[in-house]
C-alpha cells in the first residue's frame, strides 16, 4: 500500500471519530427521544465506518490477496433516512446551528471520500471510498433540506420577512 493510501485511511478514520463525537454532542442538545435516537443511530454509523476503515487498513497491510480487503462487507449497506419532523424545539436557533455544522461535516467527508476514490489505484479501496461517499451524500441531502427549512423558520422568527 502506498503512503498516500495509508494517510488517506488514517485521515478517514479520524474524520469518522470526529463525526461520532459531534453527533454525540448534538444528541445532548435535544429533549425529544426520537431525535435523540436518530442522533444515536448516526453515532453508530460513524463508529461502523471507522471500524470498516480500520479493518480495511489492517487487511491492506497484512493480506497478499487484495480482494480480501472488503470481504467484511458481505453486502453493501446504505445510509438510513431519518425522520426529523419531531426536531422542532421552542427555538430554531439551536437546531439551525447543529445542522449547519452537520452539513459542513457531511460535505467535507463526502468530498474527501470522492477525492480519495478518484486518486487511489487500489480497486477495493476505491470501492470503500465510493460507498462512504454515497453514504455521506445521503446524510448531506437530508441535512440540507432540513437546514433550509430551519433557516426559513429562524428568519421568520427574527422578522426577516419577506422570506
Amino acid at each position: 500500500m502506498r503512503n498516500e493510501e495509508v494517510a488517506a485511511i488514517k485521515q478517514a478514520i479520524l474524520m469518522e471519530i470526529e463525526g461520532y463525537e459531534f453527533y454525540k454532542m448534538a444528541q445532548s442538545q435535544f429533549d425529544n427521544p426520537e431525535v435523540k435516537n436518530a442522533f444515536g443511530e448516526l453515532m453508530q454509523e460513524e463508529k461502523m465506518h471507522a471500524e470498516w476503515l480500520k479493518e480495511a487498513y489492517k487487511k491492506m497491510n497484512t493480506s497478499d490477496n487484495k480482494n480480501e480487503v472488503l470481504s467484511f462487507l458481505e453486502v453493501t449497506p446504505e445510509a438510513k433516512v431519518f425522520d426529523w419532523s419531531k426536531l422542532m424545539q421552542k427555538s430554531a436557533q439551536s437546531p439551525l446551528a447543529v445542522f449547519g455544522i452537520a452539513l459542513e461535516l457531511e460535505k467535507s467527508s463526502m468530498d474527501y471520500y470522492q477525492k480519495q476514490s478518484d486518486t487511489t489505484e487500489i480497486p477495493e479501496l476505491k470501492l470503500l471510498f465510493d460507498i462512504l461517499s454515497k453514504w455521506e451524500k445521503t446524510h448531506y441531502s437530508q441535512f440540507d433540506d432540513l437546514y433550509k427549512e430551519l433557516k426559513r423558520e429562524w428568519w421568520s422568527s427574527q422578522s426577516y420577512a419577506p422570506f
